[in-house]
């Protein structure tokens, strides 16, 4: 009779753990989502799933110089694991997808034309600075900041 007490503590100490989990995910899914609202609000906003991490692709418009880019956060399954204290660690990628944003980057910073790349490089920087900063308490809308940030280059 003991044994069968101890064995049914065991199981419902497992079955609280997992809806303890199933919980926290909920509570990460949630978060992630209000970024991407928030972000949405002024910028359209797309995602996709690439193996086993989550996407969220920004599109800034850039009027002033007639260019287009598009700004990645990357969510992997670490970073949900760890949320809110990991929202600092979301990758960020910026990609200019048409337009004179290259040509304005190099004349600003004095790069080659040729050398998108190191355009992109800047744009990334400046996005990853912002994400960088935030802080598990006070990151609601760091994306949409992000995306603030780095239209502010121009």
């Amino acid at each position: 009779m003991q044994s069968a007490q101890i064995f049914l503590n065991q199981k419902l100490s497992q079955g609280h753990q997992f809806v303890h989990q199933v919980g926290k995910l909920w509570s990460v899914a949630q978060s992630i989502r209000s970024q991407m609202k928030i972000t949405a609000l002024r910028h359209p906003l797309s995602y996709s799933f690439t193996g086993d991490s989550l996407i969220g692709t920004a599109i800034l418009l850039l009027p002033s110089i007639t260019s287009k880019v598009a700004l990645d956060f990357l969510i992997t399954p670490e970073i949900v694991r760890s949320w809110p204290k990991s929202v600092g660690e979301v990758e960020v990628r910026a990609r200019v997808i048409y337009g004179s944003a290259e040509y304005v980057l190099s004349q600003y910073f004095r790069v080659e034309r040729a050398d998108l790349r190191r355009s992109e490089a800047r744009l990334t920087a400046a996005a990853k600075e912002t994400v960088g900063s935030a802080l598990g308490e006070g990151y609601l809308g760091v994306w949409l900041q992000s995306c603030v940030d780095v239209a502010g280059q121009y």
